[in-house]
C-alpha cells in the first residue's frame, strides 16, 4: 500500500512541478479539453460575459495575475508571482460568488466570496478572482497560506502560486482547491477541501 501511495505522490508532484515550470517559461497549459480553445490572453476586461459571469475557455490577466476558465466559465486556474500591494474589495461581487450553488448558512458554516489571489497581493476584487469558499476555509486554512506567503514576501523572498479550484458536475462552487506554490524555488503542495475544517 505505501509503495503505491508513494508512486502516486511522486507522479502528482512531478506533474505539478512540470506545470509550474511551464508557467514560468511563459506557456500555460490548461486541464482537460477546455484548454484547446484558449489561445490568447485577454487583458482588456472582455473576459466577462456579464457583470457576474466569465466567458468560457478564456485565458485572462487581471492585476498582473493569469487566470483560465473552463467550458462553463468557471475559474479553473489562477497563477502568478505574488506582490505585496493592498488591493480593493467589492462586497457585491463577493456576495455573488457561487450563485445558486453557494452554501448559505450562518457565519463560517456557509460560503464567503473567497479571493483566489488575496486582497493583500492586489488580487482583483471582482468575480474574475472570487469563488464560493467555505467561510471556515477562507478565514483559517486559506488565510494561513496567505499569511505564510506574505511573510515570505516581507522577508524578500519570491513567491509563485498556482491555484486550481476543482468542481463536480456543472456546479460553479468548487469542491476543493489544489494549491502549489514556490517560495524561493522550494515547492509545496496543499489540497484544501471546500468544507468546514477543509
Amino acid at each position: 500500500y505505501s509503495g503505491k501511495f508513494q508512486e502516486a505522490h511522486d507522479a502528482s508532484k512531478a506533474s505539478i512541478q512540470s506545470r509550474i515550470s511551464n508557467l514560468e517559461s511563459g506557456g500555460v497549459k490548461g486541464t482537460g479539453d477546455s484548454s484547446k480553445a484558449v489561445d490568447d490572453v485577454v487583458k482588456d476586461g472582455s473576459h466577462f460575459s456579464d457583470e457576474f459571469k466569465l466567458k468560457p475557455n478564456v485565458k485572462y490577466e487581471t492585476n498582473g495575475y493569469l487566470y483560465q476558465t473552463d467550458e462553463l466559465g468557471r475559474i479553473e486556474r489562477a497563477s502568478g508571482e505574488l506582490t505585496l500591494e493592498m488591493g480593493e474589495r467589492n462586497s457585491k461581487h463577493q456576495l455573488a460568488a457561487g450563485g445558486e450553488d453557494r452554501v448559505k448558512a450562518p457565519s463560517t458554516q456557509g460560503d464567503h466570496g473567497g479571493h483566489l489571489i488575496g486582497t493583500q497581493f492586489n488580487g482583483s476584487p471582482l468575480i474574475d478572482n472570487i469563488v464560493a469558499m467555505n467561510g471556515n476555509v477562507n478565514v483559517s486554512a486559506y488565510k494561513k497560506l496567505e499569511f505564510a506567503w506574505a511573510k515570505a514576501l516581507r522577508g524578500g523572498k519570491e513567491v509563485f502560486v498556482d491555484i486550481r479550484p476543482r468542481y463536480s458536475g456543472t456546479s460553479i462552487r468548487p469542491d476543493s482547491f489544489a494549491i502549489s506554490y514556490k517560495i524561493n524555488g522550494i515547492e509545496k503542495v496543499k489540497i484544501l477541501k471546500n468544507i468546514y475544517g477543509g
